[in-house]
């Protein structure tokens, strides 16, 4: 496994012209910060993980993750 992991933060509101949200895999609502960690391949190591209640706080559970997965 690569040393070279790397955290993506994303964020997903509702939209305020439609009102339509995105949703994950099991059809819930993404709503809030969530973070991901992929390899320089983009290849996902740890799949969305959130919500949080900001990018800071996001960042700090990425970066916590990635110490616990030992990546």
């Amino acid at each position: 496994m690569t040393n070279e992991v790397y955290g993506r933060i994303h964020h997903y509101s509702q939209s305020k012209a439609t009102g339509l949200y995105h949703l994950d895999d099991e059809g819930e609502p993404l709503l809030g910060w969530y973070f991901d960690l992929v390899d320089v391949n983009d290849k996902i190591l740890v799949g969305l993980t959130g919500p949080y209640c900001d990018a800071e706080e996001a960042e700090a559970a990425a970066l916590k993750e990635k110490n616990i997965e030992g990546l």
